[in-house]
């Protein structure tokens, strides 16, 4: 195998680790520096590799992330009011 598609493999579970984290600790600061430490690059690194093989930044990554599963538990919660004061108004 060749040794560009060798590090682009590398970076991809570098990056996948930090995903994994930024999932499992979404309630939590997630600072540059300790995702840049789990992936083992520097910040800078890590913030210009991220950004190339997810196309999008770690900040909006976050952001988009932590929006989702809040849309996620509200969904969970309605559903489950509407399921128990609602019984005639089954989605």
């Amino acid at each position: 195998m060749e040794t560009k598609e060798l590090n682009k493999q590398e970076y991809l579970l570098r990056i996948n680790k930090v995903t994994d984290y930024i999932h499992n600790n979404i309630d939590q600061p997630l600072p540059l520096q300790k995702m840049a430490g789990i992936a083992c690059f520097s910040p800078f690194h890590f913030h210009r590799v991220f950004t190339i093989l997810t196309g999008e930044t770690p900040t909006d990554y976050i952001k988009r992330t932590r929006i989702e599963k809040s849309s996620t538990i509200i969904k969970e919660e309605q559903g489950t009011f509407c399921h128990r004061n609602c019984p005639s108004m089954r989605f």
